[in-house]
């Protein structure tokens, strides 16, 4: 019986340990890019509905308070969306951007 060369154990050794670096690095950058992606989903879908819920909830509201009798404070639809884009659309930049940031590092 001949005895195994010990260079080509320890080459395997080796070649194990990048194949378990590799895979780990693999699973950590896996689930950085499905946190990633809940997030931004997430975000657009926040994003998104609350623009929605503007678009309905202002003439909702011009139209329950519409009085002939009283003056009433209406509210323009064009500056709510200005507003509402002025305060979440940086927000809303930087969570897209991050979601299509490179993936290679």
């Amino acid at each position: 019986m001949a005895k195994a060369d010990p260079t080509k154990k320890i080459a395997k050794i080796e070649q194990t340990n990048e194949s378990l670096e590799e895979t780990a690095r693999y699973i950590a950058n896996a689930g950085d890019d499905d946190t990633r992606q809940k997030i931004a989903k997430k975000f657009i879908n926040y994003y998104f509905g609350i623009m929605i819920l503007i678009i309905v909830g202002v003439p909702a509201y011009n139209f329950a308070m519409y009085n002939d009798n009283k003056p009433t404070v209406y509210v323009s639809i064009r500056e709510a969306i200005l507003t509402y884009s002025a305060v979440a659309g940086p927000t809303f930049g930087l969570v897209v951007a991050y979601y299509f940031k490179e993936k290679n590092k």
